[in-house]
Protein backbone atom coordinates (compact mmCIF):
# COMPACT_ATOMS: atom_id res chain seq x y z
CA UNK A 1 0.00 0.00 0.00
CA UNK A 2 2.83 2.40 0.82
CA UNK A 3 4.25 1.84 -2.66
CA UNK A 4 0.90 2.61 -4.25
CA UNK A 5 0.44 5.75 -2.17
CA UNK A 6 3.96 6.88 -3.04
CA UNK A 7 3.28 6.23 -6.71
CA UNK A 8 -0.01 8.11 -6.37
CA UNK A 9 1.78 11.04 -4.78
CA UNK A 10 4.33 11.10 -7.60
CA UNK A 11 1.52 10.85 -10.17
CA UNK A 12 -0.27 13.74 -8.48
CA UNK A 13 2.86 15.87 -8.56
CA UNK A 14 3.20 15.17 -12.27
CA UNK A 15 -0.44 15.94 -12.91
CA UNK A 16 -0.15 19.28 -11.15
CA UNK A 17 2.99 20.19 -13.06
CA UNK A 18 1.47 19.19 -16.38
CA UNK A 19 -2.00 20.64 -15.81
CA UNK A 20 -2.95 24.06 -17.05
CA UNK A 21 -2.28 26.53 -14.26
CA UNK A 22 -5.67 28.18 -14.44
CA UNK A 23 -7.41 28.76 -11.15
CA UNK A 24 -9.36 25.83 -9.83
CA UNK A 25 -11.48 27.92 -7.45
CA UNK A 26 -14.03 30.54 -8.32
CA UNK A 27 -14.09 33.83 -6.44
CA UNK A 28 -16.87 35.16 -4.23
CA UNK A 29 -16.78 32.56 -1.46
CA UNK A 30 -16.87 35.13 1.33
CA UNK A 31 -19.87 36.90 -0.20
CA UNK A 32 -21.63 33.59 -0.80
CA UNK A 33 -21.09 32.46 2.80
CA UNK A 34 -22.48 35.74 4.17
CA UNK A 35 -25.43 35.67 1.77
CA UNK A 36 -26.26 32.05 2.60
CA UNK A 37 -26.00 32.77 6.31
CA UNK A 38 -28.41 35.67 5.93
CA UNK A 39 -30.88 33.61 3.90
CA UNK A 40 -30.57 30.42 5.94
CA UNK A 41 -29.12 28.46 3.02
CA UNK A 42 -26.35 25.88 3.50
CA UNK A 43 -22.92 27.49 3.49
CA UNK A 44 -21.30 24.23 2.33
CA UNK A 45 -22.83 24.95 -1.06
CA UNK A 46 -20.50 27.96 -1.35
CA UNK A 47 -17.49 25.67 -1.12
CA UNK A 48 -18.92 23.28 -3.69
CA UNK A 49 -19.77 26.19 -6.00
CA UNK A 50 -16.21 27.48 -5.66
CA UNK A 51 -14.89 24.07 -6.78
CA UNK A 52 -17.44 23.57 -9.55
CA UNK A 53 -14.72 24.02 -12.20
CA UNK A 54 -13.19 20.77 -10.95
CA UNK A 55 -16.50 18.94 -10.65
CA UNK A 56 -17.34 19.83 -14.25
CA UNK A 57 -14.25 18.06 -15.64
CA UNK A 58 -14.41 14.47 -16.88
CA UNK A 59 -15.02 12.30 -13.82
CA UNK A 60 -11.91 10.43 -12.76
CA UNK A 61 -9.65 12.10 -15.30
CA UNK A 62 -6.14 13.30 -14.54
CA UNK A 63 -7.40 16.81 -15.34
CA UNK A 64 -10.00 16.49 -12.61
CA UNK A 65 -7.45 15.13 -10.15
CA UNK A 66 -5.07 17.97 -10.97
CA UNK A 67 -7.85 20.52 -10.58
CA UNK A 68 -8.73 19.27 -7.09
CA UNK A 69 -5.05 19.30 -6.13
CA UNK A 70 -4.82 22.93 -7.29
CA UNK A 71 -8.07 23.73 -5.43
CA UNK A 72 -6.56 22.36 -2.21
CA UNK A 73 -3.49 24.55 -2.72
CA UNK A 74 -5.64 27.58 -3.56
CA UNK A 75 -7.72 27.13 -0.39
CA UNK A 76 -4.42 27.05 1.51
CA UNK A 77 -3.29 30.25 -0.20
CA UNK A 78 -6.60 31.91 0.68
CA UNK A 79 -6.04 30.93 4.32
CA UNK A 80 -2.57 32.52 4.22
CA UNK A 81 -3.93 35.71 2.64
CA UNK A 82 -6.71 35.94 5.21
CA UNK A 83 -4.26 35.40 8.07
CA UNK A 84 -2.00 38.11 6.63
CA UNK A 85 -5.01 40.42 6.37
CA UNK A 86 -5.63 40.44 10.13
CA UNK A 87 -3.40 43.47 10.69
CA UNK A 88 -6.27 45.32 12.36
CA UNK A 89 -6.41 42.64 15.09
CA UNK A 90 -4.17 42.32 18.14
CA UNK A 91 -0.99 40.25 17.95
CA UNK A 92 -2.53 37.69 20.33
CA UNK A 93 -5.61 37.40 18.12
CA UNK A 94 -3.43 36.91 15.02
CA UNK A 95 -1.33 34.24 16.74
CA UNK A 96 -4.41 32.39 17.98
CA UNK A 97 -5.92 32.57 14.47
CA UNK A 98 -2.73 31.08 12.96
CA UNK A 99 -2.73 28.25 15.52
CA UNK A 100 -6.43 27.53 15.04
CA UNK A 101 -6.08 27.55 11.25
CA UNK A 102 -3.10 25.18 11.33
CA UNK A 103 -4.86 22.70 13.59
CA UNK A 104 -8.13 23.00 11.69
CA UNK A 105 -6.40 22.04 8.45
CA UNK A 106 -4.47 19.22 10.18
CA UNK A 107 -7.62 17.84 11.83
CA UNK A 108 -9.63 17.94 8.63
CA UNK A 109 -6.86 16.35 6.53
CA UNK A 110 -6.36 13.65 9.15
CA UNK A 111 -10.03 12.74 8.77
CA UNK A 112 -9.49 12.32 5.02
CA UNK A 113 -6.57 10.01 5.72
CA UNK A 114 -8.65 7.98 8.14
CA UNK A 115 -11.46 7.66 5.60
CA UNK A 116 -9.03 6.49 2.91
CA UNK A 117 -7.44 3.92 5.19
CA UNK A 118 -10.83 2.53 6.21
CA UNK A 119 -11.97 2.47 2.58
CA UNK A 120 -9.06 0.29 1.46
CA UNK A 121 -8.89 -2.18 4.33
CA UNK A 122 -8.07 -5.56 2.81
CA UNK A 123 -7.27 -4.26 -0.67
CA UNK A 124 -4.94 -1.99 -2.58
CA UNK A 125 -5.90 1.63 -3.19
CA UNK A 126 -7.22 2.41 -6.66
CA UNK A 127 -7.09 5.57 -8.79
CA UNK A 128 -10.70 6.18 -7.80
CA UNK A 129 -9.71 6.02 -4.13
CA UNK A 130 -6.93 8.55 -4.82
CA UNK A 131 -9.40 10.92 -6.49
CA UNK A 132 -11.89 10.55 -3.62
CA UNK A 133 -9.13 11.25 -1.12
CA UNK A 134 -7.95 14.30 -3.08
CA UNK A 135 -11.49 15.69 -3.25
CA UNK A 136 -11.82 15.12 0.51
CA UNK A 137 -8.55 16.95 1.12
CA UNK A 138 -9.62 19.88 -1.05
CA UNK A 139 -12.89 20.13 0.86
CA UNK A 140 -11.03 19.77 4.16
CA UNK A 141 -8.88 22.82 3.48
CA UNK A 142 -11.95 24.68 2.14
CA UNK A 143 -13.81 24.01 5.38
CA UNK A 144 -10.84 25.38 7.32
CA UNK A 145 -10.95 28.53 5.20
CA UNK A 146 -14.65 29.01 5.93
CA UNK A 147 -14.02 28.43 9.65
CA UNK A 148 -11.37 31.16 9.51
CA UNK A 149 -13.83 33.52 7.81
CA UNK A 150 -16.00 33.19 10.94
CA UNK A 151 -13.13 33.40 13.42
CA UNK A 152 -11.73 36.52 11.76
CA UNK A 153 -15.09 38.29 11.75
CA UNK A 154 -15.09 38.53 7.93
CA UNK A 155 -18.53 36.88 7.97
CA UNK A 156 -20.98 37.17 10.82
CA UNK A 157 -24.10 35.36 11.83
CA UNK A 158 -27.26 37.42 11.41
Amino acid sequence: MKTLLLAGTMLCAGVVAAAAQELALKTGVEECVQSNLNSGSPIAQCMEDAMSNCASLEAGSTDQLGCYLRAKDEWGERIKVLLDDLSDKTENFREIARIEARYSVSRNLMECGRQLELMIVGREATNSDQLDSTICESRAVGVSYIELLFASGRVTRP
